[in-house]
């Protein structure tokens, strides 16, 4: 083990401005404060950013303490140099390896884990850390309720404990209750009202952790392709945290929000001062290794040519209980588009999941019976005739997408709450 030391501050109550990034640059001690490193500001997270070259101790400054907010998303970082506009492949090169981790991992585990690696990193806690409640959308509940039990009732502690078991978002969640009896309530989401009801947990332990590479991921034309550059992302990361990281996190300019807390919450931050992280040390092998499916004619698959944001955003508008003809059709569009992946596989599984008759069994046996040399394939094609037939109007939206390649921004955004 490469030997390292860690630094740990918490902070509780510390409000204030952050100081300009001009005046971050003069770092307190040696390591690797003076490495440089490019990184992209979103004052408020939305409003668009500016690309900057500062050095990691400009880094561990900005986010060294929390800042106090009634709500959370305050400031974001891109950990990535930029073209001028932020899309889906607006990443000219990656500098730092941003990992989020939702209540799988404690923040002691997170930070014994990190120590373990002996490289330099930064870890600190997010706004929601160590909530005990959180909102339910009555309509998606609901929806639940409707597959599982053919009906819709008033919620109960059984209920939603299971529905939060079966849902990937909340299956982390202990001890789940429902809080002030279930009672309903509006909310603004996104410029809208929505209906929710609130339930109640264990602590949830969130965190944030930012390893900077000694030198960058070069995703120019001629340099490491995206894909590439995911298995060294998803390799290291599983190595270090196993399935507890967020694999949305793996988009080159995903935005990550700097630390902040509600009033008279506590905040942690922690620098691990060790080795800079070596791309060329990533062992990718392991990863393609574990991602090979018992099917030969998966392993064989290349690639995926569309993503899979922009297959989740096309059926989203198609209805899970279509015909036999036109969901087969469907699932064997997103076989073909996502090359037969272990990642296209998941989304046909929750995406067919949305009808009562869904059938786990079915799914694996049409997947594992479909073909990447089929002469004529089901495609994007199919998927997109069968969107705009059952929602005309989202049409109009996915080509706006589509030309300004912004399919994995828009689902981050209508997808974290």
């Amino acid at each position: 083990m490469r030997n390292h030391h860690s630094r740990i501050r918490e902070v509780k109550g510390v409000d204030g401005e952050f100081p300009p990034i001009s005046a971050m640059e003069t770092p307190r001690h040696e390591s690797n404060d003076n490495h440089p490193l490019f990184i992209a500001m979103c004052p408020s997270g939305r409003d668009g950013y500016k690309t900057h070259r500062v050095t990691w101790y400009t880094v561990t400054e900005l986010c060294g303490r929390h800042e106090v907010r009634a709500e959370k998303d305050g400031f974001a970082i891109i950990f990535a140099e930029l073209r001028e506009f932020r899309t889906d492949d607006s990443a000219w090169s990656v500098t730092a390896l941003a990992y989020e981790i939702d209540g799988k991992l404690t923040i002691d585990q997170v930070n014994a884990r990190v120590a373990a690696t002996g490289r330099e990193a930064l870890v600190w806690t997010t706004h929601n850390h160590l909530r005990t409640s959180q909102p339910i959308r009555v309509s998606t509940f609901s929806k639940w309720q409707q597959r599982t039990f053919g009906s819709t009732r008033a919620p109960t502690n059984e209920d939603v404990a299971r529905f939060c078991h079966e849902n990937k978002r909340y299956g982390h969640l202990k001890s789940v209750r429902l809080k002030n009896g279930g009672m309903v309530c509006q909310v603004r989401e996104y410029g809208q009202k929505v209906e929710v009801f609130d339930i109640a947990h264990d602590p949830e332990h969130e965190t944030r952790i930012v390893f900077p590479l000694k030198t960058p991921f070069d995703l120019r034309t001629g340099g490491i392709s995206k894909a590439r550059y995911k298995d060294h992302y998803h390799a290291f990361g599983r190595e270090v945290f196993g399935a507890a990281y967020s694999p949305e996190s793996a988009n080159p300019a995903r935005l990550h929000y700097g630390p902040s807390m509600p009033v008279e919450g506590t905040g942690i931050v922690r620098r691990h001062e060790g080795t800079l992280l070596v791309p060329e040390d990533i062992d990718i092998s392991k990863v393609v290794a574990a991602d090979k499916p018992n099917n030969p004619r998966r392993a064989s698959l290349k690639l995926q040519a569309v993503g899979l944001d922009e297959l989740q955003f096309l059926l989203e508008h198609i209805p899970p209980d279509l015909e036999y003809p036109d969901w087969f059709r469907a699932i064997a569009a997103i076989f073909h588009e996502a090359r037969g992946s272990d990642e296209g596989n998941q989304l046909a599984h929750e995406w067919s999941n949305g009808d009562p008759r869904y059938d786990f069994d079915q799914v694996e046996g049409i997947w594992d019976s479909l073909t990447p040399d089929h002469e004529r394939p089901a495609t994007i094609g199919t998927l997109r005739k069968l969107a705009g037939e059952h929602d005309p109007s989202s049409m109009s939206k996915y080509h706006g997408l589509k030309s300004m390649k912004l399919f994995a921004v828009y689902m981050e955004v209508n997808h974290e709450h």
